[in-house]
């Protein structure tokens, strides 16, 4: 393979790899546990403060905790994603998690948003697509803001939901890492 083949193989890597990214957090946003667990190997492990266990697994319970959520958004930023070989790869990714939860004060509304770090290793096995063989959630601050008032234009906008009737659905055709 030529230097120039190479350079090509490692940006298609690197660009099925972010899509890998943005699958996980489009299935925790769309409360899809079987979206999530979709960008990992079965035998992943996926490290998360609290949680320690397969990807499968911690589709499971983080699926159990935003199901309890009014509303979330995963936002991530910059990604370095190396890949070291046909079938291995590295990365580190920022990331926002924002949450909006029934306020502990006595009604309304608290926005709980945490500012993180992906560290991943991914592997392409047997010829399949590009997935998390292991991540760990690096922890690096976080916020609680009570909420006051809202925007008053929300009623303007088309809603986000947390089912098929999400408007990203009929548009985009949402397919999760296994191709369904």
């Amino acid at each position: 393979m030529s230097d120039q083949d190479e350079a090509v193989r490692a940006l298609l890597d690197r660009d099925e790899i972010h899509r890998l990214l943005t699958t996980y957090t489009r299935g925790l946003d769309r409360r899809d546990e079987r979206m999530v667990a979709s960008v990992y190997h079965p035998d992943a492990v996926h490290e998360h403060g609290m949680f320690r266990g397969t990807g499968a697994e911690f589709a499971e319970y983080a699926l159990r905790g935003l199901r309890t959520m009014e509303r979330t958004m995963h936002c991530l930023w910059q990604s370095l994603i190396d890949v070291h070989a046909a079938n291995r790869a590295s990365g580190e990714t920022y990331a926002v998690a924002c949450h909006r939860v029934a306020s502990s004060k006595g009604g309304g509304w608290a926005d709980h948003n945490i500012w993180v770090r992906y560290i991943d290793t991914f592997e392409r096995r047997d010829g399949g697509p590009w997935l998390i063989a292991s991540r760990t959630v690096v922890y690096e601050w976080g916020r609680v803001d009570q909420v006051d008032r809202q925007w008053n234009l929300t009623d303007a906008y088309v809603r986000g939901t947390h089912d098929a009737t999400d408007p990203v659905h009929a548009i985009l055709g949402v397919k999760r890492m296994d191709g369904a």
